[in-house]
Formats: structure tokens, sequence, C-alpha cells
């Protein structure tokens, strides 16, 4: 059985949407050494860690009114 991993997307409070940087989240949990286990291989009731990482000008992540978007759900998450 295979899981879809949820996709997330950032969203500023202009509705520009960013899009997770596969690269920087792989070498990010590399070098945290967060194991990302392939989601082909979680038995049920097994938790696993996942990392996104977004490539934003820092200018953006000054200002408020962020939020996530994942297509596992159709709800916004606010971020403060």
């Amino acid at each position: 059985m295979v899981w879809d991993i949820p996709q997330l997307t950032l969203i500023n409070s202009k509705d520009v949407e960013y899009e997770e940087d596969t690269s920087a989240s792989r070498y990010y949990a590399n070098e945290k050494d967060i194991d990302q286990r392939a989601w082909d291989k979680i038995n049920p009731d097994i938790t696993a860690n996942q990392i996104s990482v977004f490539e934003v000008p820092i200018e953006a992540l000054e200002q408020e009114g962020w939020k996530i978007k994942t297509d596992m759900s159709k709800t916004l998450i606010l971020i403060e």
C-alpha cells in the first residue's frame, strides 16, 4: 500500500503561492539528521517526520498573514 505525501503550499497575505523546494527539503532533513522514511514503507500506526522548505524573500517573511495550504484538505492553516 502506498500513501500520498501531503503537498504543502505557502501563501502570503496577497495570495501569492510558494511551492516547496524539494531539493532544499531533502538537504535540510539530511543536515538535521531527520529520517524521512519512504512513505510506502510505513506500517499502520507508525509515524514519520516530513520536512518542507520554501524559498521566500526575507522581506516577505516579515509580513503578517501567511497561510499553509495542503492538498489533503480544503482548509487553510493560519500561521501566526
